[in-house]
């Protein structure tokens, strides 16, 4: 099971973002993930970075370590931009983008604010979760080399030029319900869900059944689980609990200061 991190980019600066990558990168964690917020307001905070502009800069300031949005919105976000934003950041990183993507949030969530600042009015589950899918299929197309596709919520005219990946990213789907870890095992190539769900390995369940019938034998799955020095030891009852489940990736939620955490888990690995 490999270890990764996931970092807010709330009340930070670039420079400390960064950083905080590259110390994670020193600490030997096999991946690293940002938030995708707009407004620091979802999240009880003064402000928030923007996640591909902090990619591209983790990207050309790292060698080695994996990274990624966790998750990028397709509800805000339209996948034809965020494909070229990937394939970008693929071709900065030589290659080591896992591409996030997630269904933003429905009216009851706290995170709708951000949606109604930009003037849209926040969607039910099963419309998200169908641009969700909607969306990973035009990405992909892009990738392709397709330029045309007319969807329900999204469409492509001519885009035959749009930046292509040396390597396709694999795109990780954002679950926390059994409807959303199913798609993500039919049209993804993993699952990310919480440590906090009720059912955690019956949902592992779901989504890597759905992922064996659409013939994926090397879909990933990933948990969010918030950061202990146990987590680093595969042999503490801690991380055998995750990998017992059999999930291939857990992301460890870094609290700030980022840089005091991730000092003290390089020097714990060392």
């Amino acid at each position: 099971m490999k270890l990764d991190v996931i970092l807010s980019t709330f009340d930070t600066t670039p420079a400390e973002l960064v950083e905080a990558v590259r110390v994670a990168e020193e600490a030997g964690f096999a991946g690293a993930w940002i938030y995708d917020h707009l407004a620091g307001e979802a999240m009880g905070h003064e402000r928030a970075l923007e996640v591909w502009s902090m990619l591209g800069a983790i990207a050309a300031s790292t060698r080695t370590i994996e990274i990624g949005p966790m998750v990028t919105n397709v509800t805000v976000r339209h996948p034809g931009i965020t494909a070229v934003a990937a394939a970008t950041v693929q071709q900065l990183s030589g290659g080591r983008l896992n591409l996030g993507v997630g269904a933003g949030s429905g009216p009851e969530s706290q995170y709708a604010s951000e949606v109604l600042m930009l003037g849209m009015t926040p969607l039910g589950a099963g419309p998200r979760r169908r641009m969700v899918a909607e969306g990973v299929e035009l990405m992909r197309a892009i990738w392709r080399g397709r330029g045309d596709l007319e969807g329900e919520y999204f469409s492509l005219r001519g885009a035959r030029t749009f930046l292509r990946p040396d390597v396709t990213p694999r795109i990780i789907i954002g679950a926390n319900g059994p409807r959303m870890a199913a798609l993500a095992g039919r049209v993804g190539d993993g699952v990310n869900l919480h440590s906090y769900e009720t059912d955690l390995e019956g949902l592992l369940g779901v989504a890597r059944r759905a992922a064996s019938e659409a013939g994926r034998e090397d879909f990933l799955l990933t948990v969010e689980q918030p950061y202990a020095p146990a987590y680093l030891d595969p042999g503490s009852e801690e991380h055998r609990h995750y990998a017992d489940m059999g999930v291939d990736r857990l992301v460890l939620t870094v609290p700030a200061p980022h840089l005091r955490v991730l000092t003290e888990a390089r020097d714990l690995n060392r």
